[in-house]
Order: C-alpha cells, then sequence, then structure tokens
C-alpha cells in the first residue's frame, strides 16, 4: 500500500483535532453549538437577502449579523421574560414557615410513624419522622442551596460571557462563510476524500436541521398544551410551569420527568395554606397528572414523527444515547447527545458505503 505525502499530513492533523478535542473539551462544544445556531439562523440570513433595501441587495456579512442578532434577541428576550416569575417564586418560598408547613403534615407524619413503629423500623429509634420532615424542609427552605448556586453562577459569570462571545462569534462566520466546515475537512483530508465529505456535510445539515425545527415545534407544543391545561385546572403559576415543562422537554425521556417534579413542588410551596387530605395530595394529582398525559401526547405522537423522520432512529437506541452521554458529560451531553450521536451515523454509513463499493 503507497502511503503518500497527503496521507501521512492529513493523519497528523487529525491526531492534533482528536488531541484538541480532549485536551479542549469546552471549544470543541462551542464550535458544535455555534454550528447547530448557524443552521437555524439560516434561513434568516436567506430572509434578509431577500429584502432589496433601495435596489440593493444587503452584503451577506450584514445579512449574518442580523441573523446573530435576532437569534440572540430571541433566547435572550425568552428567559427574561421569565425571570420575574421565577424571582417571585422564590420570594415566594423563602417566606414560607417551616413550623405551619409541619402542622399540616402532622397527621399524614403520625400515620407514617405508626406504620413504621409496627414495622418495627430501628432507624426510628434515633429520631421521629417529624423530627425528620422538619429537619429536611428547614434545609430546603433556608435556601442554602441557591445561594451556592448564585456563588458558583457569580464566579462563572466571567466564562459565561466568554462562552457568549465565543459561540456568538464563531456563530457569524459559520452563518457568513457557509462552505467554512467544507474547506476545514478538505485541507485535512486528501482529495480522494472530498466527494465523501461534501455527501457527509449536506446530509448532516438536513437532517440537523429537520431535527432543529422539529425540536423547537415540538417544545413549543408542549409548552403551549402545560398551559392551557394547568390553566384550566385553576393551577396558579400555569405560565412558569408551562415554561419549566417546555424547556426540559428538550431533553428526552428524562427531561419531563425533572420537569413534573419540579412542578409538583412549586404548585405545593405557593399552596401550603391548602388541607393536606381534602385537597394538598389533589394538587399533586393534579399538576402530575397533567404533566404524564402531555408526555404521553408527545411520545405517542410528536416524538416519533420528529425521531423517525429527522434522526431516523429507534427510541431504545436514543435512550441509551441519551443515558451513555448523561453519565459522560451530564446535562449538556445529553442535550446534544442526539445531534451528535446523527452526525456519527451519517459518517459511519458513508464510510461503510465507501468500503462497500471499494
Amino acid at each position: 500500500m503507497n502511503i503518500s505525502q497527503n496521507n501521512i499530513i492529513s493523519f497528523i492533523i487529525l491526531l492534533v483535532c482528536i488531541a484538541a478535542t480532549l485536551v479542549f473539551p469546552s471549544i470543541v462544544l462551542y464550535l458544535f453549538i455555534a454550528f447547530l445556531m448557524s443552521i437555524i439562523g439560516r434561513p434568516i440570513k436567506q430572509f434578509v437577502l431577500k429584502i432589496n433595501f433601495k435596489k440593493n441587495i444587503l452584503p451577506e456579512s450584514v445579512a449574518s449579523l442580523i441573523a446573530l442578532l435576532v437569534l440572540l434577541i430571541f433566547f435572550f428576550g425568552t428567559f427574561t421574560l421569565f425571570i420575574p416569575l421565577v424571582v417571585n417564586e422564590i420570594k415566594l418560598i423563602s417566606s414560607l414557615s417551616v413550623t405551619d408547613i409541619t402542622e399540616r403534615l402532622g397527621e399524614p407524619i403520625k400515620r407514617i410513624e405508626y406504620f413504621a413503629q409496627n414495622l418495627n423500623i430501628k432507624e426510628l429509634e434515633k429520631t421521629s419522622v417529624q423530627e425528620f420532615v422538619t429537619i429536611k424542609i428547614r434545609e430546603l427552605l433556608s435556601f442554602s442551596w441557591i445561594t451556592d448556586t448564585l456563588n458558583n453562577i457569580v464566579s462563572t459569570i466571567g466564562n459565561f460571557f466568554v462562552a457568549i462571545f465565543t459561540i456568538s462569534f464563531m456563530t457569524f462566520y459559520f452563518l457568513n462563510e457557509e462552505n467554512l466546515i467544507n474547506i476545514f475537512f478538505k485541507t485535512v483530508f486528501p482529495k480522494t476524500y472530498h466527494g465523501q465529505i461534501d455527501s457527509v456535510i449536506v446530509h448532516a445539515k438536513k437532517l440537523l436541521t429537520r431535527y432543529l425545527i422539529g425540536i423547537i415545534i415540538e417544545n413549543l407544543a408542549t409548552g403551549i398544551l402545560l398551559f392551557i391545561a394547568l390553566s384550566i385546572f385553576g393551577i396558579d403559576n400555569a405560565l412558569l410551569l408551562a415554561f419549566i415543562g417546555g424547556l426540559l422537554n428538550i431533553v428526552p425521556y428524562i427531561g419531563p420527568v425533572f420537569s413534573s417534579a419540579i412542578a409538583c413542588v412549586i404548585a405545593l410551596t405557593t399552596n401550603t395554606y391548602l388541607d393536606f387530605y381534602t385537597e394538598w395530595y389533589i394538587l399533586i394529582i393534579k399538576v402530575a397528572g397533567i404533566f404524564a398525559v402531555v408526555q404521553f401526547i408527545d411520545n405517542m405522537f410528536l416524538q416519533p414523527y420528529i425521531f423517525s423522520n429527522s434522526v431516523k432512529a429507534h427510541p431504545l437506541e436514543i435512550f441509551i444515547v441519551l443515558i451513555a452521554a448523561g453519565n459522560l458529560f451530564g446535562i449538556t451531553g445529553m442535550i446534544l447527545a442526539v445531534p451528535v450521536y446523527s452526525i456519527l451515523k451519517i459518517i459511519s454509513m458513508e464510510i461503510y458505503s465507501s468500503l462497500k463499493k471499494n
């Protein structure tokens, strides 16, 4: 087998890229997020280019900048809209009395203690259920965990702005120079692979475009359904709960479980005046039931359509990928698992097709 100088250089560059990925994972993450944002912003750019300004077409750089600004305004505007709701909820929770809550839970706690005593649970000899519940409620309402979180946010606020600037900078160039990725990979690999590179990038862009559009539609539909159902049943903070449900729904299967649990906690903390037996547990059933029904609709109708038409993967396959990505890279990995897996799947299929032809 003859190994040309280009093959050696390509192999060395590929090793350098892999090493850079392992050493600087955040940079690779920024690049991938910027690539996804450029896919979302490309239709906006194309729309801007169709607008004639005094019979002149705007330069591509200006259209790319406008598309980037629209994306940033949309994302920041959406989160800014819900910040007052979150602040009000935090103020409400911080004003709750531990004594009042434990008194309202007095009867259920006595029943649990009676049941535990009949089972001879030794752990309860050290502390009572009421003391345990009181301690946990006091820890929850002490907001020490929120303080720690805020301290972590403040300590990393500089990195956050650096990340926003870096991703925005990369997104602009991905928008302005649509063939930038093609050019990069064609400099890494020899000419014999250029056709396959073009095929992979074209298929990846089409697949990711369908996937991202589908995810946006799915999350909006989920949020709207939650808001309508919660409003019909008279649940307080319906808009905030629907926003949380739609936002966390970006992580398939697992996100809705967390959003449902958060919604139940918020619903309970904003209705501590209710009686436990006649109203409180009914409220939990309502909120959890609404989230379960909406998630059922999502799983039965929305997700199969999105995954089958864009990712072309079995739900079990997606679930395993999510679990693996979550264990390796946390929440960020779970959010990006499906699009990254889709690209890797396209690359492997292209390689298999090439080997089959040879």
